[in-house]
């Protein structure tokens, strides 16, 4: 379950994270700047899913690490990607994939040639 506004977006987990410093119930997400994605992507510049992961990690108010993340458990990670992901959509604004969202309709393509 996660909730938004203009500040941050807070994630609570089903299956708490036991880190060194204690117990992680919730992620809170600040908004992130370009800076961020730079920082990540000089963190893993060869791996795109540890490099989602450390941004991940570089904008959460409890200030996890990577290594933190990486212990999620799958269906907290679905819920915090869809939370991460809500970041980068302006209020208002379609995404990408529902209806037909600022990539246009959806058309199928038979993968069978004629």
């Amino acid at each position: 379950m996660n909730k938004e506004n203009a500040i941050h977006t807070v994630v609570t987990l089903e299956y708490p994270l036991k880190t060194p410093t204690g117990e992680v119930r919730q992620i809170s997400f600040r908004r992130g700047k370009a800076k961020d994605v730079a920082r990540a992507q000089r963190m893993e510049p060869n791996d795109p899913a540890r490099r989602e992961l450390a941004l991940m990690s570089i904008l959460t108010q409890e200030r996890l690490t990577l290594e933190d993340m990486e212990e999620l458990d799958l269906a907290d990670l679905a819920e915090v990607q869809m939370a991460f992901q809500g970041l980068f959509i302006r209020p208002g604004r379609k995404d990408a994939v529902a209806d037909e969202g600022v990539a246009g309709a959806v058309v199928p393509v038979s993968a069978i040639g004629n």
